[in-house]
């Protein structure tokens, strides 16, 4: 009986912790918010062998029209982005930033999304920083921006 409780308990300890949602996913992670009733951000990546046999991160955001008419959107080209940052208790500063050609910009693009459509936005990191040095171990955070409306967190950790 002592046996089958203890068994028990480490089912439940095993359920728990694969629940957590604070954990971070080394192959994978995935999470979307909605604005309203009209448009919703999708954000995930999935960790991938690439040619090389090297292992990268496959990024996508999408953004999607939740309504039954055509939307207008305006933003800057600068307004969709990937971001990763160390998720440390100091400032946070970005290692790596998508697109790599990255300017802050005045030009503003219009976009029309017809209804139950998806505008994407797709990128790969190589796993390394913007000097080209190998990322150390540790926790990292994954902001995103497409066309100005923010994606949710996720979290990445280099094992």
């Amino acid at each position: 009986m002592k046996l089958l409780g203890f068994l028990f308990m480490l089912l439940l300890l095993a359920a728990l912790s694969c629940n957590n949602p604070s954990s971070a996913n080394p192959h994978g992670d995935k999470d979307s918010t909605c604005f309203g009733d009209t448009v919703c951000v999708d954000f995930s990546f999935v960790s991938r062998r690439d040619s090389l046999e090297r292992l990268v991160l496959d990024f996508t955001l999408e953004l999607s029209n939740q309504t039954d008419r055509p939307l207008a959107l305006d933003s800057l080209q600068s307004e969709t982005w990937i971001e990763i940052i160390p998720d440390t208790t100091g400032l946070p500063t970005w290692i790596w930033r998508s697109p790599e050609t990255y300017q802050p910009d005045s030009v503003v693009h219009s976009v029309v999304l017809l209804p139950d459509s998806v505008s994407r936005y797709r990128d790969t990191w190589p796993r390394i920083d913007d000097y080209g040095a190998p990322i150390p171990q540790g926790r990292y955070r994954i902001r995103a921006k497409i066309m100005g409306f923010p994606a949710p967190e996720l979290r990445y950790d280099e094992l």
